[in-house]
């Protein structure tokens, strides 16, 4: 992504261009939270918009992660915001999820861990035993997969490897572990729970109220 935005603008250093790409997820986060707001229905809705922006202000990753120049932040608002556009046209009864999934698409391809927000998406969805559902199951499913494969492809044609170069895998062998690796699944897991758990437990409870 960096590399991408240093061609149009040479005159700026990565270092820069990078922070203000984590920068912008603070625009991406904003925007998922006035989805989720719209999602309400009720009169408590000044309560709720209150207690989201609240929850956000005070985690203190979101101001860590702002400033640095790496692709934790930015994967992540991308993601949130193309769950919360999801669940807003379920809302709506609008059955069309490209938008959604391509955004969630192309922050996988920059974070794959954030894929989970894709899952949790299709949990979402009104199970119906029908062709329609299944029609809309698989182009949902390939709209999500058109730019991380095409990514991962070109990346393996050009340089021979998907995630990892032979170098840095070798690296990997030398300083970690399975139990690391383990760890570091729970901690980027976690990272995404944060933002996941009060939305989905909030979501599910408006359901079972309404």
């Amino acid at each position: 992504l960096v590399s991408f935005f240093s061609l149009i603008f040479p005159f700026i250093d990565n270092i820069i261009i990078g922070k203000l790409i984590s920068l912008s997820s603070y625009l991406f986060i904003g925007l998922a939270v006035i989805n989720f707001y719209s999602l309400k229905n009720n009169d408590d809705k000044n309560d709720f918009i209150f207690f989201v922006f609240l929850f956000l202000i005070i985690n203190p990753l979101i101001w860590v992660f702002g400033y640095r120049s790496t692709p934790d932040l930015i994967s992540m608002a991308l993601s949130l915001f193309g769950f919360s556009l999801f669940l807003k046209k379920i809302d709506n009864n609008d059955t069309n999820f490209i938008i959604p999934a391509l955004i969630m698409g192309i922050a996988t391809t920059i974070k794959p861990i954030v894929g989970i927000y894709f899952l949790l998406s299709i949990c979402f969805l009104k199970v119906e035993f029908k062709l329609s559902f299944l029609k809309k199951l698989i182009i949902t499913g390939i709209t999500y997969s058109i730019v991380p494969a095409t990514y991962f492809l070109l990346i393996y044609f050009n340089f021979g490897f998907f995630l990892f170069t032979n170098y840095y895998m070798d690296v990997l062998s030398v300083v970690n572990n399975y139990s690391k690796y383990f760890s570091n699944i729970i901690l980027y897991t976690s990272f995404l729970l944060i933002f996941l758990i009060p939305i989905v437990s909030g979501r599910f409870l408006d359901l079972l109220i309404n």
